[in-house]
């Protein structure tokens, strides 16, 4: 099982969309989390047959900005269980012998409405022990060693999320890969780096897939790095 987590920063472009095609013929993934797509439920549709996504399913952008989709391939068995314009949260069986718990997340980029996000993460978490996975861009760092650039951080920011993740039971999973998944695409000293997107899960899914893992995959269409969810194993079928 593969868990792939982008944000796409608009799927309008042609680069961007041979670019995630690409990923999925060379990175097989089964299930796809794809952030600010900007995208109707209606172009969404359309994008996901022209993926060969067997399933889809996906919130309308906002004006110009946001929308989220989540796609999954034969084999893949997806029922959602809520959705937002920042999350969308699924069970999903059918590739690996246990049935799990996947979120697509995407944090809030206005930091004034950020505490929003973390007052989500609480209500999904709410009364839930089975295996929890939650990935996609969460918008925020959890500490220093996470950012590299000039500019001033306040650690309440780090802090507030720290504290949401612990507070839900989530930890963040190993990676492997370049360290910072965001640029600001600037250079010298006003260049910013930061791990903004990551994956997050709590103690029932490390149990029931002890050998998981990050990979941070380099693009050169988005100031996003895609991020996959290894649990282990491999598929022969892929996407079209």
């Amino acid at each position: 099982m593969t868990i792939l987590c982008w944000n796409v920063r608009g799927l309008g472009n042609p680069r961007t969309f041979r670019a995630l095609r690409y990923l999925l013929r060379d990175k097989n993934p089964d299930v796809i989390f794809l952030s600010e797509t900007k995208k109707t439920i209606q172009q969404m549709a359309g994008v996901s047959a022209q993926l060969g996504a067997i399933g889809q399913f996906s919130v309308s952008r906002n004006g110009r900005a946001g929308g989220l989709a989540l796609l999954w391939r034969h084999g893949v068995k997806v029922s959602i269980r809520s959705f937002s314009s920042g999350h969308i949260d699924a069970m999903i069986e059918g590739v690996t012998q246990n049935c799990f718990r996947f979120t697509g997340f995407y944090g809030n980029p206005d930091l004034a409405s950020r505490k929003h996000s973390w007052e989500l993460l609480h209500r999904l978490a709410d009364g839930y022990s089975g295996p929890w996975v939650v990935g996609g861009d969460f918008n925020e760092v959890l500490e220093l060693n996470e950012y590299l650039g000039r500019r001033y951080r306040p650690a309440s920011q780090m802090r507030d999320f720290g504290m949401a993740l612990e507070d839900c039971g989530l930890t963040s999973m190993k990676y492997k890969g370049y360290k910072y998944t965001w640029t600001n695409n600037r250079s010298g000293d006003d260049r910013v780096q930061l791990r903004l997107d990551r994956g997050v899960a709590n103690t029932a899914f490390f149990l029931a897939f002890p050998g998981a893992i990050i990979h941070h995959v380099n693009s050169l269409v988005s100031n996003h790095l895609p991020v996959f969810i290894h649990f282990g194993g491999s598929e022969s079928v892929r996407w079209a």
